[in-house]
């Protein structure tokens, strides 16, 4: 029986498989922006069609024609597995038909139905074996792509009719490379901090969390296409497993908001400081929060509550604003002022001193 099992397991797989290792290539529109494939090989007379997806110039977008494209893949091969099982259960029953009473040609005959059967359920149910064993098995990841090309209205920053010579104009340039170099480095060392975990988990304060320390809100979900179809699947579900790209979705929203955060509360000095100083601001902004109420006000949590730290960079005094990072003036029990660690270098140990240090010396 379990030789036949084998025999029509192999045969289905290498049949669906087979259609997997056929060319699928695709076309796009001629404007790089706007892309919808079509497939050169069909699956059976499956009608499988895309929507075209626009990527403005700059901007990512998420591609997920090819988990369609295996999902209806998957729902043809479960096909082939029904008609292939049907045939076998035929020639079993010929075979009992015709046995005579024979015990051989009658085992025989019930290990052919018991055979087609098993692998027929076995196709049916792979899904959710394969969904137990890996979520990551069936949910297959998007493909990000970034937009080219111009928008049309001339390159940002630069007016095309103004006077600025060639040398100047590529100054502006390499201006903007050099700084588009920083945050990327940035970017990278606050993923390097918080690490990356792709299943939810309670921080240190007890909080919900995700990906790269991004805090789960009530109601956030993402949204994942399967079959064709869109689910949008909560946060904080149970067993939710995060793609890569989904991850840093979250990241670079959390990003994006700690710098503009850190903008606003250093708004006096952020246009003169360096960057490496407007660095380590945003990260600690993005680890502590930046305290900032709904009207835009401080208050006295995150980076926020650093009000000796703020007074300093205020005044320029880059060296006392370091030292504020990782010490904080108290009181002892004799009523001496004294300095001790900050609640800051307790809780993140190096990334403070790091931060600490860019503060102060205001370079790499």
């Amino acid at each position: 029986m379990f030789s036949l099992v084998n025999k029509f397991l192999f045969i289905s797989v290498f049949i669906f498989f087979s259609l997997l290792s056929f060319p699928s290539s695709v076309s796009a529109d001629v404007n790089p922006n706007s892309i919808k494939p079509e497939l050169a090989i069909r699956i059976g007379q499956t009608q499988l069609t895309f929507d075209a997806v626009t990527c403005p110039p700059g901007e990512a977008c998420n591609i997920g024609w090819i988990g369609q494209y295996v999902g209806a893949l998957y729902r043809y091969g479960v096909g082939l597995a029904a008609v292939l099982a049907v045939v076998m259960i035929m020639i079993g029953g010929f075979i009992y038909m015709t046995a005579g009473g024979s015990p051989t040609q009658v085992g025989k005959a019930q290990d052919f139905i018991i055979s087609a059967m098993t692998g027929l359920l076995l196709a049916l149910f792979s899904f959710i074996i394969l969904a137990t064993v890996n979520p990551k098995l069936v949910n297959l990841d998007s493909l990000g792509l970034t937009g080219t090309g111009s928008s049309g209205a001339g390159s940002p920053g630069i007016n095309p009719a103004s006077s600025l010579s060639s040398e100047e104009i590529e100054a502006l340039f390499e201006q903007g490379r050099q700084a588009n170099e920083l945050t990327s480095e940035n970017r990278r060392r606050i993923q390097a901090y918080e690490g990356l975990r792709l299943e939810s988990y309670l921080d240190t304060n007890g909080n919900l969390t995700i990906g790269y320390g991004h805090l789960i809100e009530e109601g956030e979900y993402v949204t994942r296409e399967l079959g064709g179809q869109q689910y949008q699947i909560p946060l904080d579900q149970p067993g939710l497993v995060l793609t890569r790209a989904e991850a840093d979705m979250f990241f670079n929203a959390d990003f994006a908001e700690a710098q503009n955060d850190a903008e606003q509360i250093f708004a006096g000095s952020w246009d003169s400081m360096s960057q490496p100083r407007r660095d380590a601001l945003t990260d600690m902004t993005f680890n502590m929060g930046s305290g900032l109420n709904s009207n835009g006000i401080c208050g006295t949590g995150g980076v926020c509550g650093f009000t000796a730290m703020r007074a300093a960079i205020d005044e320029g005094d880059w060296l006392q604003a370091g030292t504020e990072v990782i010490t904080t003036e108290t009181t002892n029990a004799a009523g001496d002022v004294v300095r001790e660690a900050s609640g800051y270098l307790e809780d993140v140990g190096q990334r403070a001193y790091d931060n600490a240090e860019l503060i102060r010396d205001g370079f790499y």
